[in-house]
């Protein structure tokens, strides 16, 4: 800490600037919940569209 004490202001922020980038870089992001419905839109119905179909159904 003593060697970081005495180091430049601008020495100082260039290693918290590589520190952040690397942490970044560590933090893998979070997968994106998938829509297990999405494949089924216009499947069914023969190109009816998914609204009327639905509303056929009711």
């Amino acid at each position: 800490m003593d060697l970081l004490g005495s180091l430049p202001n601008e020495d100082k922020l260039d290693l918290i600037s590589k520190l952040v980038k690397s942490m970044k870089k560590a933090v893998t992001p979070k997968a994106e919940a998938k829509n297990i419905f999405a494949h089924f839109s216009n499947d069914w119905g023969e190109d009816m569209p998914t609204e009327e179909f639905a509303d056929m159904l009711r």
